[in-house]
């Protein structure tokens, strides 16, 4: 381990960490230093294996053998299999208590981090590694103590949307800074400010960061209540404060919508996942739209769209709340008005809707409801295609001859390909960190990364398609079709 020898570096180190001790410095000419040791499977289960427990002796957790590796610039690139369990351990000396602060990541779903047996850090999120410069995407605290320490990586060879039995892993290590840091923490502060500074990638690993301390299970006891006594709302708030961020688009919209007049062209509002409110100059419709306190917005509506029948993409209370007005809520599944079985052409006030029918999975055959909108009654009505969470383009109309594709683009579906034959104007990529999806699974919230590799391929390919992924509350006006 190399450390900062001079007064000049002490004194750098010092500003940014407060700390009245020289720290370890981890990043050399040639990257971090020092061994790292691997440990491939067989350990236990992901759940099963606890990095915090590891104490140098991993060998315990299942006899798995120890590879001495070193970190070349700060990356550990190998060829793993899918489905293991495997670990990244380093033990280093410090000279004196104090903290470090490490940007970490790797191209796989599950990772986890550990600091002398405790617990520091689990990512829940599906690709916790920067499409910038291949950094990690991540920055992390360690409080150290003198003398030996031990940090532990746990990860889960997988990934969604491949077939191969191995996969090319690649880990990611580097320095940061306090300040940036405490930039990008989830607190009240930081989502406050979100918007203000136009900072959209710090915007991005503040929300995604707020997502990382979720569960499953405490997104969806939230989520399933419209309404919740303030004080339970401020602890709430106060603990997940991506929560807050989560209630203030549904409270953007509430305002903006009755204030917006449209005279032509739509004005599209982003909710949440994959829910969009569209308004065109005589009515107001709803897709996929998915919020604790949705049925708030059936008042706006004149109608709703539903891809198909998974939580995630409707709200029943909202469902309730049309279908009690008598508005329609056109569907492949809920009993009500709009009911139907695709493929239909209809019409609703200015809107023409043309219905597809396409897979979820390998498993949900003919399960999705696609919409193919055109928001007007002129030559060059804005159109939308929403393909909810279609999993092969090779369904999906051809070309769409939409401006906007409204796509997920990890279900299977590969949006680059797609893009080359669908041909839009425009790609909205959605269903980025959904929340009820944090959880061990191959479906776990996407991060931004897969829009932003996805994008470059797709401008390099074709130019002309703009990208977009929404913001939460995010609105968007669309004029005109683009010649």
């Amino acid at each position: 381990m190399n450390y900062l020898k001079s007064q000049k570096g002490i004194e750098s180190m010092r500003k940014f960490l407060g700390l009245l001790a020289a720290l370890p410095l981890w990043l050399t000419a040639s990257g971090l230093s020092g061994d790292w040791a691997f440990y491939e499977a067989p350990f236990a289960t992901w759940d099963e294996t606890d990095v915090a427990a590891i104490t140098g002796t991993p060998e315990k957790h299942g006899k798995a053998s120890r590879q001495s590796v070193r970190l070349a610039d700060g990356v550990f690139v190998r060829e793993t299999a899918k489905g293991k369990t495997s670990l990244l351990v380093h033990r280093f000396e410090a000279p004196s208590d104090g903290t470090l602060f490490l940007r970490c990541g790797a191209n796989c779903f599950f990772i986890e981090a550990a600091l002398n047996g405790k617990k520091i850090w689990e990512c829940r999120t599906s690709y916790p590694l920067s499409y910038r410069g291949e950094k990690g995407s991540h920055i992390l605290k360690l409080d150290v103590k003198k003398g030996s320490n031990l940090f532990a990586v746990k990860f889960f060879g997988s990934s969604c949307g491949f077939a191969d039995k191995k996969i090319r892993f690649f880990f990611a290590c580097d320095e940061s800074t306090e300040e940036e840091y405490l930039a990008q923490l989830p607190t009240s502060e930081n989502f406050a400010a979100i918007g203000k500074d136009n900072n959209q990638h710090l915007a991005e690993c503040i929300i995604r960061n707020g997502v990382d301390q979720l569960t499953a299970t405490a997104f969806a006891a939230f989520d399933r209540e419209a309404a919740l006594p303030a004080a339970k709302l401020e602890t709430l708030y106060a603990k997940y404060p991506v929560l807050a961020y989560y209630d203030r688009a549904i409270d953007k919209l509430l305002y903006e919508i009755p204030a917006t007049k449209v005279e032509r062209g739509i004005v599209v509002w982003h909710l949440y996942n994959m829910g969009y409110v569209v308004k065109t100059p005589e009515c107001c419709f709803g897709i996929d739209l998915h919020h604790r306190r949705a049925a708030e917005l059936a008042p706006l509506l004149d109608f709703i769209l539903v891809t198909h029948n998974h939580s995630d993409h409707y709200n029943l209370a909202l469902l309730q709340a049309m279908s009690h007005a008598k508005k329609p809520v056109v569907s492949n599944f809920y009993p009500s008005r709009g009911y139907q079985r695709p493929p239909q052409k209809f019409e609703i006030a200015d809107v023409t809707i043309e219905t597809g029918e396409t897979d979820h999975n390998a498993t949900l055959k003919k399960f999705m409801s696609t919409y193919r909108i055109t928001c007007g009654r002129t030559s060059d009505a804005p159109v939308l295609y929403h393909t909810g969470d279609s999993c092969d383009f090779r369904q999906l109309q051809m070309p769409c001859k939409a401006d906007v594709w409204i796509v997920h683009p990890q279900v299977g579906i590969l949006v680059p390909e797609a893009a080359k034959h669908l041909l839009p104007k425009e790609i909205w990529f959605s269903h980025l960190l959904e929340m009820g999806h944090c959880k061990p699974s191959i479906y776990r919230p996407i991060d931004w990364i897969t829009f932003y590799c996805d994008q470059a391929v797709i401008q390099k390919q074709n130019p002309e398609i703009f990208c977009r992924a929404p913001m939460w509350g995010e609105k968007i006006v669309v004029e005109k079709h683009r010649q």
